[in-house]
């Protein structure tokens, strides 16, 4: 197995209380059907990447996040940051029917490796914990994150993009 893996979505407030963990499926499903090797979306780029992630966390992971997106300005605006080519992570939104609400977007979902969720959890907090070290690399356009640890000194780097999306992350409450 590889690194934990979990699906974060995103979905509209506005949602019954039960639609806010139903929402999350259907967006489930509309990554296997935008990911899909045999999918009959062929104007979607598809990194082999991103699906090996995807069918991954169905295999092994299948751990829901179900975040509280705001309205539907707020779910929109997620869309539009998972929408940019930096994301290198496999995601989806989700729209009801034209007949149920409209073809309203209601959740937009992306699968996540734990090293964005962990170091997420870090920048929650008021300060690093000992053996954590932070810098930004100007040069090189990137964030690192140095832990010293049981496992020994290792290094992990981030995107402006990664990195931002760690920030906006902890900007979501649950899904109540």
């Amino acid at each position: 197995m590889t690194e934990e893996l979990r699906m974060y979505s995103f979905t509209n407030f506005y949602m019954h209380t039960i639609q806010q963990g139903i929402q999350p499926g259907h967006a489930a499903v509309e990554l296997f059907v935008k990911y899909s090797l045999h999918g009959k979306r062929t104007t979607d780029i598809i990194g082999e990447s991103q699906r090996d992630m995807l069918y991954d966390w169905a295999k092994n992971w299948k751990t829901f996040i179900c975040l509280n997106g705001g309205d539907n300005s707020g779910v929109q605006e997620m869309f539009e940051f998972l929408s940019d080519p930096q994301n290198p992570y496999p995601w989806s939104p989700f729209h009801e029917s034209e007949a149920a609400l409209n073809g309203v977007m209601t959740t937009v979902a992306v699968v996540l490796p734990a090293r964005i969720f962990d170091t997420a959890s870090l920048l929650r907090r008021r300060e690093l914990p000992p053996g954590v070290h932070y810098t930004f690399d100007r040069l090189l356009d990137e964030h690192r994150f140095a832990f010293d640890d049981d496992d020994g000194k290792r290094i992990e780097t981030f995107t402006p993009w990664e990195y931002e999306l760690m920030v906006r992350l902890n900007q979501y409450g649950l899904a109540k």
